[in-house]
C-alpha cells in the first residue's frame, strides 16, 4: 500500500468517527508517550543513586 492510499484510508477512517474522537485519541497517545518517557528517565535516575 503506497503512502497516498494509506493517508486516504486513515482520513476516511477518521471521518467515520464522531467529530473530536481522533484528536482526543491523538492527544492521549502523546500524553501517554510523554508520561512513559518521563517514567523511564526517572527510573534510570533512581538506579544511579
Amino acid at each position: 500500500m503506497d503512502v497516498q492510499n494509506e493517508i486516504g484510508y486513515w482520513s476516511h477512517w477518521a471521518d467515520m468517527m464522531p467529530s473530536g474522537v481522533p484528536e482526543a485519541l491523538f492527544l492521549l497517545f502523546i500524553l501517554f508517550g510523554l508520561g512513559f518517557a518521563f517514567y523511564l528517565g526517572w527510573r534510570q535516575n533512581e538506579k544511579e543513586k
